[in-house]
């Protein structure tokens, strides 16, 4: 059976606290080295909780908690001085665990649904407090703690306000969280809470009634909240609210209609990329939250300028958008080379095909970027099997970085920041990302510089050809 793993950030000291949802550490000297806490099975004890500092010495296991069954522990989180997680224990029970990276204080927050399992997920950081979604006795609600059992309580009376279910995305926006949730009265719309009973609310019904807007993509770019939802003909769009009007507003213009089903929402600095369906098929927008500021970033799927959508030329799908070092990167398809890497300042002369991996028109179909320092890292198909590639943003600086079979078959290879339950930093450890890859041993942890050289099997954990770790997310 395959054990599958999630890696989260674990900073060894409060200098390196900004690994997972935001840059991974600087500090002054004399620091810790950085280390990082992720589940592994190593074919005896199930999924367990781990811990590494990128050596072989350093990858442990820090405990077993749910003996001889999978503890699956996931979402790591860091709030405070510990990593919270959701892990299962050896009852069956699904709870609320926290861990300093070691055995002694890894230990249950609170078994939160007593009956059952309580599932916490979506975990985000706001003020003093972690918030997340659980599951108790009354039903699915919005919990906060600061790490005891005391203080893990829900943040309003779910039944009171009429909500039976919370969707899938939390996002911050200042001192305010937002979220999809479900009632009778007006479906599942759009909601803000600044963390108490009374601060929270419906922010407004895009769709008017019981129909719902379902809101997803919630993605922000400076002081503005930018989502994907439909409205009440089901057209969906792009909308956004910001810190001077918490009522969501459509984003549109001429081109891009209320019916556009923006994908792939990606902040660039002060501007949101984004795929959509226009009047040239689905091709690459930019916005910046006005209508005025919301354009068509190139047809990229014309090779002649831009024109409209015909049944032979439905847009060049953009997909995969990854923002690294200020420069757009995502997946496009044309007529003449197939699915390949470009880059995108949100310029029409500065979106342009990086490098056209694959021979001809195949597709290379380049996915799961990640970043490390100045170079990009991602998989993409040649002409012979899937593997690891490297880019510093030139053609002749895009190069197979490593296949990791023996006869150069197709690699599963994956940034272990990316299958974290949600924030898909990369995770470093001094300089380079770890991996979960799949070579001669196994799916097991590498790491990677972003040379050949110096990408290297950290442990076979699970030795011999079993896997330790998955490498899909």
């Amino acid at each position: 059976m395959k054990h599958y793993s999630y890696l989260a950030c674990v900073a060894a000291s409060a200098a390196l606290l900004a690994g997972c949802n935001g840059s991974s550490g600087g500090g002054g000297g004399g620091k810790a080295p950085e280390r990082h806490v992720f589940a592994a099975s190593n074919g005896i004890d199930g999924s367990q909780l781990w811990i590494t500092d990128g050596t072989s010495d350093g990858t442990k296991m820090v405990k077993n908690i749910a003996g001889n069954s999978d503890a699956n522990p996931h979402g790591f989180t860091r709030f405070g001085d510990a990593w919270f997680f959701t892990a299962q224990d050896n009852s069956g029970d699904v709870e609320l665990w926290k861990t300093d990276g070691t055995e002694a204080g890894t230990v249950l927050v609170k078994d939160i649904n007593a009956a059952d399992s309580s599932y916490p997920n979506n975990f985000i950081v706001m003020g003093d407090a972690l918030y997340f979604v659980a599951t108790d006795q009354s039903g699915e609600g919005l919990f906060k703690t600061q790490g005891t059992a005391e203080t893990t309580v829900r943040v309003f009376d779910s039944a009171q306000l009429g909500i039976t279910q919370i969707s899938a995305e939390l996002q911050r926006l200042g001192n305010t969280l937002y979220f999809g949730a479900r009632t009778d009265a007006e479906g599942t719309e759009l909601w803000s809470s600044d963390g108490t009973q009374n601060g929270t609310q419906l922010t407004s019904a895009i769709a008017v009634g019981t129909a719902s807007s379902h809101p997803t993509y919630l993605t922000i770019v400076g002081d503005t909240l930018f989502f994907a939802a439909r409205d009440n003909q089901s057209r969906r769009g792009l909308w956004k609210v910001d810190n001077q009007s918490a009522t969501p507003e459509l984003v549109s213009n001429n081109e891009l209609s209320n019916s556009s089903n923006p994908n792939y929402l990606t902040a660039v600095g002060d501007q949101l990329f984004f795929a959509a369906n226009g009047a040239r098929g689905v091709e690459l927008y930019v916005s910046n939250g006005e209508a005025s500021g919301t354009r068509l970033v190139k047809d990229i799927s014309a090779p002649g300028g831009i024109q409209l959508q015909t049944a032979s030329e439905p847009g060049s799908f953009p997909r995969d958008l990854y923002q690294h070092n200020g420069t757009l990167y995502f997946a496009a398809t044309t007529a003449a080379d197939g699915s390949e890497l470009w880059k995108s300042d949100g310029t029409a002369a500065g979106t342009v095909m990086v490098k056209s991996i694959a021979s001809a028109a195949a597709d290379s179909n380049p996915h799961w970027m990640f970043s490390v320092g100045t170079q990009m890292l991602f998989v993409a198909r040649d002409d012979t099997s899937d593997s690891l590639w490297v880019t510093d943003g030139t053609e002749a600086g895009t190069q197979l970085m490593k296949n990791f079979t023996e006869n150069n078959s197709d690699s599963e290879v994956i940034s272990l920041g990316r299958i974290q339950y949600q924030s898909g930093e990369t995770l470093m450890v001094d300089g380079s990302a770890l991996l979960a890859a799949d070579g001669v041993v196994g799916v097991e942890l590498w790491k990677t510089d972003g040379t050949t050289a110096g990408t290297t099997l950290v442990k076979d954990i699970n030795e011999g050809a079993g896997d330790s770790l998955r490498a899909a997310n």
